[in-house]
């Protein structure tokens, strides 16, 4: 059943402002979808930029920042969360160094088309160590083996839809997701 996430409350933490064309979203964009689907908390996303802050009545957001590793020359700016995604050919195990030193609270989308990873055990070894979640993405899936051995090694998962437009949003949530509560960044900011 897509709608009932009995580990936790309703949460897309990958919900896109900024797209890959000229249109730029707000949160207010989303919010009447946010509310007929359920989802109770948003994390809406900018690539290399932090978003306005803009309250939603009813709808926790959190705003974060989706970058790009490996990348050159650190900006540290302020955001309640980071995801970083790997560039088309890089090795996920390669790059959890990058990944630490760039505080990245999440690994997004590690399935997209032409991401790599040759080692499994080490990077969850270093996501767990490290405190860095995996996203199950929407968009892009991935083998439940890996979802459960992530779990397993004490890797938390996050969801997100990965939405470039409201029409985007997703609520097919699969069980195994970490609820809100039990994520470090959600801590800090309470």
């Amino acid at each position: 059943m897509p709608n009932s996430n009995s580990r936790g409350r309703i949460y897309d933490l990958h919900i896109h402002l900024d797209t890959h064309s000229p249109v730029r979203f707000s949160p207010s964009d989303y919010y009447v979808t946010l509310l007929e689907l359920g989802i109770a908390t948003a994390g809406f996303v900018m690539h290399d930029a932090t978003p306005a802050c803009e309250p939603l009545e009813g709808i926790a957001a959190y705003f974060g920042i989706e970058r790009t590793i490996p990348r050159t020359g650190a900006r540290h700016m302020k955001a309640d969360y980071s995801l970083a995604h790997a560039t088309c050919g890089h090795d996920l195990a390669d790059l959890v160094g990058n990944m630490v030193r760039e505080r990245i609270d999440i690994l997004a989308h590690p399935f997209a088309p032409g991401v790599l990873c040759s080692d499994w055990d080490y990077l969850l070894d270093m996501m767990s160590e490290h405190t860095i979640a995996i996203e199950y993405n929407a968009s892009y899936g991935g083998p439940a083996w890996l979802y459960e051995q992530a779990e397993s090694q004490g890797v938390q998962i996050t969801f997100g839809s990965d939405a470039h437009s409201p029409d985007q949003l997703s609520i097919d949530i699969p069980p195994f997701i970490t609820p809100l509560s039990e994520l470090p960044f959600v801590a800090r900011r309470v």
